[in-house]
């Protein structure tokens, strides 16, 4: 099934799920461990894919119902259910764009086959670089706690309270 159900995530909301989180994982890794230009022009050009698979899975979020949360969740539960998922999408889109940006300032910009995409509006200018790479750097560290929060709720729920919430998105979970 393409669409999500009241009761499960459908195959397309768990390609984007499962595929931008590989993603952001490695660009993670990769963003610490990297050196040399050619893996800095691959960290950049991931990191647009993840912006442009972000933007799609927000789009099909909002023109896709979402399965509820069980009822027996409390609400204050609900609300940081939410709260991180919202957040989630945030750094999804905001990662990539701080380090656009960033690169395009230092003039740096992502490049394919030659051709080089800087962000339009950010003219050369290292000061702005400098600000858009402490925000790119700080937000990876507010990442990585959230994705943290995200995986201790899926694991919590999955393996303390027994309900479906993880098996809802799983990529061969079915929930009956």
């Amino acid at each position: 099934m393409l669409s999500n159900t009241e009761n499960s995530y459908g195959s397309l909301t768990k390609f984007f799920h499962w595929t931008i989180a590989f993603l952001i994982i490695f660009m993670l890794f990769c963003g610490y461990l990297m050196t040399g230009l050619k893996w800095l022009n691959y960290h950049k050009l991931i990191g647009l894919t993840i912006f442009s698979l972000a933007v799609l899975r927000v789009i099909w979020t909002l023109i896709n119902k979402q399965p509820k949360l069980p009822q027996s969740m409390p609400l204050y539960e609900k609300i940081l259910a939410h709260t991180v998922q919202f957040l989630l999408y945030v750094f999804m889109l905001g990662m990539p764009l701080s380090g656009w940006a960033m690169a395009s300032a230092f003039g740096q910009a992502p490049h394919v086959f030659g051709v080089q995409f800087s962000m339009p509006f950010i003219a050369i200018n290292p000061q702005l670089g400098i600000i858009f790479e402490q925000i790119h750097n700080t937000a990876a560290i507010a990442l990585i706690t959230v994705l943290g929060l995200h995986l201790v709720g899926a694991l919590r729920h999955h393996f303390l309270i027994k309900d479906d919430v993880l098996k809802k998105m799983l990529p061969f979970g079915k929930i009956d």
